[in-house]
């Protein structure tokens, strides 16, 4: 979702596309004006950034930044990240932290880029598929990572990792991620492989469990986001607002008027504006 309100996303076996919700209209790229450029053709995450748009290929290594100009968009530069680490993987995610930095969370580690900077540096002990990035309150960064828990990054000094929680974290009991995020009370809440929805109280290294498969059932937690004083979760089928306070949860889903009974990982947008 950009600032103008239009929805980018990934068209099955077309690649790159665009939907403007107040025109009811959708646009592909990878098979008109872009149809050379193969990387296009299935993309994995999309982030705009001023007037650019960032794209990460689904099969290769290579970031695509577009300008904006208006409702187009035109080709500024394709960026290989193999020509900064070695064996980095393909983008999975990417995040614009608070110092304007950007995060690329890739099949097989983490890189970032500082603001007013084109170096791309890798982050050193963090390797495997990173399932989420996200900020604190206090501006520290989080990246949870598919199977080998989550790490908390000194984006001010070091950049490197300084806490790990996973498998030996009391209440956590597990290194296999599905998602993550911060809200501004001083939580990570974290969704686990094993279908747990968990608050990590990061000064007090505290885990709470707010909801498990007794609740979700057989549906895989996609997605949380936190949104002011909620929580919202995905699943396969369904989707929860919760509200940590008094720990009531509301469930969503066809017979509610949710227009779909199926969601996909990274089917989602939030403005958090």
């Amino acid at each position: 979702r950009d600032r103008e309100d239009q929805l980018w996303f990934n068209l099955e076996r077309i690649g790159l596309g665009k939907y403007t919700p107040q025109k009811d209209e959708l646009e592909t790229y990878s098979n008109l004006r872009f149809k050379d450029l193969i990387s296009l053709r299935a993309v994995n995450c999309a982030l705009e950034l001023a007037d650019e748009l960032w794209v990460g290929a689904a099969y290769e290594s290579i970031i695509n930044v577009f300008h904006k100009q208006g409702n187009d968009i035109s080709l500024h530069r394709s960026i290989d990240l193999y020509q900064y680490a070695d064996d980095i993987g393909i983008p999975r995610q990417l995040f614009s932290d608070s110092k304007k930095n950007l995060w690329v969370g890739t099949t097989r580690g983490v890189m970032y880029k500082k603001q007013r900077e084109e170096q791309f540096y890798r982050i050193a002990d963090i390797d495997g598929d990173i399932v989420a990035i996200a900020e604190d309150h206090k501006g520290k960064i989080w990246i949870a990572t598919k199977d080998h828990g989550i790490y908390q990054i000194d984006s001010q000094r070091s950049w490197k990792p300084t806490k790990r929680i996973g498998q030996q974290t009391a209440g956590l009991h597990s290194d296999q991620i599905e998602t993550m995020d911060a809200d501004t009370q001083g939580n990570l809440w974290v969704g686990t492989k094993d279908n747990r929805l968990l608050s990590f109280h990061i000064a007090s290294e505290q885990i709470e469990e707010y909801a498990n498969a007794l609740l979700f059932s057989s549906n895989q937690i996609l997605h949380v986001v936190c949104l002011d004083s909620t929580v919202w979760v995905s699943t396969t089928r369904n989707v929860y607002k919760l509200f940590p306070a008094d720990k009531r949860i509301f469930e969503y889903s066809t017979s509610d008027g949710v227009p779909v009974n199926m969601f996909t990982k990274g089917a989602y947008t939030a403005n958090k504006q």
